[in-house]
């Protein structure tokens, strides 16, 4: 694969992804969907955010050369953090469970967690040849943006020569 770059694999491969196969929270508690525009990169203009939300944040991300010689092979790495945010006020009702705050916020990652990685045929059709959950953080409260937070972060690696 030669067209991967970094910010290929953040934007149209994890993004998509997310897009196109997690419901939106606001259209699930009664509201219009917003298609698109609750997932945004890490660097969007925050003023502009409706929450609940998803933010998508690229990490400082090694590659590892793996051969020598003028057609040396290297294997790139993508570290990312999908968060998940949400006000305390806003609840969904999921299976007849009222969900919100920290229950809302582990539901989502929960989601999250799992559309990634059932998309893999996805990743590895654009040539990611490998995907790992590396964690997913405890929800908790977060005092300078007022939301319960919290973030899957994921692994996508593939190989360069």
């Amino acid at each position: 694969m030669t067209d991967l770059n970094y910010f290929a694999v953040l934007d149209t491969y994890v993004k998509s992804v997310l897009v196109n196969n997690l419901t939106d929270p606001y259209e699930t508690a009664g509201g219009a969907s917003r298609g698109s525009t609750w997932i945004h990169s890490f660097d969007d203009p925050e003023p502009t955010y409706k929450y609940p939300l998803i933010q998508i944040e690229m990490l400082p991300s090694p590659s590892e050369i793996l051969s020598i010689g003028p057609d040396w092979w290297d294997i790139n790495f993508v570290l990312i953090n999908v968060w998940f945010r949400v006000k305390p006020e806003f609840k969904i009702t999921v299976d007849g469970n009222v969900l919100k705050q920290k229950k809302l916020v582990a539901y989502y990652l929960s989601q999250i967690r799992k559309v990634l990685k059932d998309s893999y045929l996805t990743f590895a059709d654009a040539g990611i040849k490998g995907f790992k959950v590396e964690n997913v953080s405890p929800p908790d409260f977060d005092s300078t943006t007022n939301t319960y937070a919290g973030a899957v972060r994921i692994q996508l690696y593939w190989f360069e020569q």
